[in-house]
């Protein structure tokens, strides 16, 4: 709901342009922000059934994510190992993993 990208059948954040490979976290402050809600966007993944095909404990169910979907309909959290193996796979993840790598000299 921040507008970065939308849930996966793999149940991760996917970006336009670093696919799943993004790590958040929080920060705890009282500086004031405004609030801007954004509408969810909707899945991207289509008919890509990557992550679920690289699964290799079957934990990933093959659903599309929307508002009203529940964590439990997309991956049985009990056999995920946690491999990751969707996330690297994720073609959205391989198409920013082959972009040439920028250096920043001083």
């Amino acid at each position: 709901m921040a507008g970065m990208g939308w849930i996966g059948k793999h149940n991760l954040l996917v970006t336009p342009e670093y696919g799943s490979a993004v790590s958040m976290c929080t920060v705890l402050t009282d500086a004031p922000f405004e609030t801007v809600l954004y509408s969810p966007e909707g899945s991207k993944c289509g008919d890509c059934h990557t992550c679920v095909d690289v699964c290799v404990p079957s934990a990933l169910k093959g659903k599309t994510w929307d508002i009203h979907t529940s964590r439990d309909e997309i991956v049985d959290i009990a056999h995920c190992t946690t491999c990751l193996r969707c996330l690297v796979m994720c073609p959205w993840t391989q198409q920013y993993a082959q972009q040439p790598v920028k250096v920043c000299m001083p």
